[in-house]
């Protein structure tokens, strides 16, 4: 029984590239497969990204308090936007304007991102 050598050049493609059709064939196939695998990698790193970037800018108390908790420290342009933001949050919900209120807190979680 001979041996096969799978390293020798006989097995390497032609200059156009092709093989012959039922490598040709194959090799199509696998390529689509590896295309939607890595598209339906990418669509499912997309979605668990976004739960976690929607919920930390969720406009609730718990979230204002953290953030108000972090303007502590020294004062860096970003804090001081941040503080003038909250400041405008806390004006607008005592009047209950809570869709302002959210708005000015969303601008004062980006102000405190900023560096």
């Amino acid at each position: 029984m001979q041996q096969r050598n799978v390293f020798s050049l006989k097995n390497l493609p032609s200059k156009n590239g092709s093989r012959g059709g039922r490598y040709q064939a194959g090799c199509l196939f696998w390529r689509r497969r590896l295309m939607k695998t890595l598209l339906l990698a990418t669509a499912f790193v997309a979605l668990a990204l976004s739960p976690a970037s929607a919920a930390k800018m969720a406009c609730t108390s718990a979230n204002m308090a953290k953030l108000v908790a972090g303007m502590g420290g020294e004062d860096t342009p970003g804090k001081v936007a941040a503080r003038k933001s909250m400041a405008a949050a806390n004006s607008d919900m005592s009047k209950g304007n809570m869709r302002g209120a959210c708005k000015h807190y969303m601008s004062a979680e980006k102000a405190m991102a900023m560096k």
